[in-house]
């Protein structure tokens, strides 16, 4: 009970002393400027311990390690990692190599065919990341196409920007005509939010606005807030009172049915 309690303790101090960091996955750690005793038992070698003997899977985060691109030791273990039979191991290796070098981007390219689909997909992001689009946007360009739009963009300085403008502007108007509603609403908004192609959605957000499905109203009105005109105030406005309405109305049904 005793050994049990103190792996918990030191889990949850791994898990707290890392932060994530959302664009790319790297897991970082926020004291790594400060030297301290403990430097020389490193987060990566305590948590390979406890993954010898059973007490914890070092993924699909390889939490606690702190990827150095400059490093060439720790390049060399996210290359083994990218090898590794567990998939979830070679999807966090390729999330963590998408903040490397050109070191990082030979690696890469070894598995851009990747016997499992969501690892090709992160593969291939993480080598646009790097700057090889040659290699890498065929791939994130046809996972686009499926409808996850988001592989079409990467964040730096806290900006989202697109891999390609031209290309994925292409692909988000190719998706504006999807079956799938919530994708075709999902492309406007990303047409609209980083192309400003605003004006030619008026039809299309009327289509959202009277969807069933409570995302892709969502999505209505967030464009809706975004064009900031008088005529879409008013609409806005007139979209609160009928949800004022409907609440209302939900209320005295269930009053009616207590009595």
């Amino acid at each position: 009970m005793k050994k049990l309690f103190l792996v918990t303790i030191l889990t949850f101090s791994i898990v707290n002393c890392a932060r994530a960091e959302i664009s790319t996955g790297t897991v970082v750690n926020d004291k790594t400027n400060i030297e301290t005793k403990d430097s020389k038992r490193t987060t990566q070698e305590r948590l390979k311990r406890l993954e010898r003997e059973g007490k914890l899977k070092l993924c699909p985060s390889l939490a606690g390690f702190y990827y150095n691109p400059k490093d060439s030791k720790q390049l060399k273990i996210l290359e083994k990692y990218l090898k590794h039979k567990d998939a979830d191991y070679r999807l966090a290796a390729a999330n963590l190599l998408s903040s490397g070098d050109e070191r990082a981007i030979t690696i890469l390219r070894s598995a851009l065919n990747d016997k499992d689909e969501k690892v090709q997909v992160k593969v291939a992001w993480a080598l646009c990341r790097l700057g090889d689009k040659i290699t890498g946007l065929p791939g994130i360009t046809k996972e686009a196409r499926k409808g996850n739009i988001d592989i079409l963009f990467y964040d730096e300085n806290r900006k989202r920007k697109c891999f390609d403008d031209v290309l994925g502007k292409s692909v988000l108007i190719e998706l504006t005509k999807n079956e799938d509603e919530e994708i075709r609403s999902k492309a406007a908004f990303y047409l609209a939010t980083y192309f400003g192609e605003k004006e030619s959605l008026e039809l299309k957000i009327e289509e959202m606005l009277k969807s069933n499905n409570p995302r892709v109203k969502e999505i209505g009105e967030s464009l809706l807030q975004q064009k900031g005109d008088k005529k879409s105030k008013k609409r806005l406005q007139e979209l609160e009172y009928q949800e004022i309405q409907e609440e209302i109305k939900k209320a005295e049904q269930i009053n009616s049915q207590e009595r």
